[in-house]
């Protein structure tokens, strides 16, 4: 008896100690530990701004750079997902632990960030081929993460023609016109959709009625500035 209970004894701590070290290697790739979400909304925010203010091949080698990092992600998490399926079925890693794992939210992380990444590629294809970027990679063909990425690149539209505006571009009431009209046009689809469902939607969509409203601000303050100035010739 006293060699069985220390049998037992000892593969009940060697199950601990193996449950330990799976839970410690599953952590390494935590909400918390892991840079990458980070790394891609930082660089998202770049690619926006290069495009911005007109530099195109900086923004081309960094959306390069940012498909590379979503790619790896996913692969990442897949194995990461297949590692702890094997664990709970091999008794090494009880259900209770993976509340600690917070492996929902390490996705719902880097899925913000492939959000604003998915604005930055939309608005680099529009301001360069002239057409709306449709996403065919499958880590990136999720109708909440386009729908968002569609809706703020708007607003980077606003913003565009804000500084075309300021730096006085001669085709400005074209620009202002066809950015309006795309704008429009992504405010009908959404809210075909059914874009406006939850909280967050919803904000999206009256986000997009102020863009439509500034973007008709902007062509009448022109006008009325290009008034002033043929009366101040006069």
């Amino acid at each position: 008896m006293n060699k069985y209970l220390r049998k037992l004894f000892d593969d009940h701590k060697n199950l601990s100690e193996k449950r330990e070290n799976n839970l410690r290697n599953i952590k390494k790739h935590t909400l918390f530990s892991d840079p990458r979400g980070g790394q891609l909304l930082k660089l998202s925010k770049e690619i926006i701004n290069d495009v911005v203010q007109n530099r195109p091949n900086e923004a081309r080698t960094k959306i390069k750079i940012g498909e590379a990092l979503i790619r790896n992600f996913h692969k990442d998490l897949l194995s990461l997902k297949k590692t702890i399926g094997m664990y709970v079925m091999e008794s090494v890693l009880p259900l209770k632990e993976l509340q600690n794992v917070k492996l929902e939210q390490l996705e719902e992380s880097f899925e913000k960030a492939k959000e604003e990444f998915l604005e930055g590629k939309i608005l680099y294809i529009y301001i360069s081929q002239g057409k709306l970027y449709m996403p065919t990679e499958k880590h990136l063909k999720s109708f909440d993460t386009y729908a968002g990425a569609l809706s703020d690149f708007c607003g980077e539209l606003v913003r565009k023609a804000r500084s075309e505006a300021v730096a006085s571009v001669v085709n400005i009431h074209e620009s202002i016109k066809r950015y309006r009209k795309t704008t429009e046009e992504i405010f009908h689809m959404l809210s075909e959709f059914a874009f406006s469902n939850s909280g967050g939607n919803r904000y999206k969509i009256e986000q997009l009625k102020g863009f439509l409203d500034l973007f008709d601000q902007f062509s009448y303050d022109l006008k009325v500035i290009h008034k002033d100035a043929i009366k101040d010739r006069k």
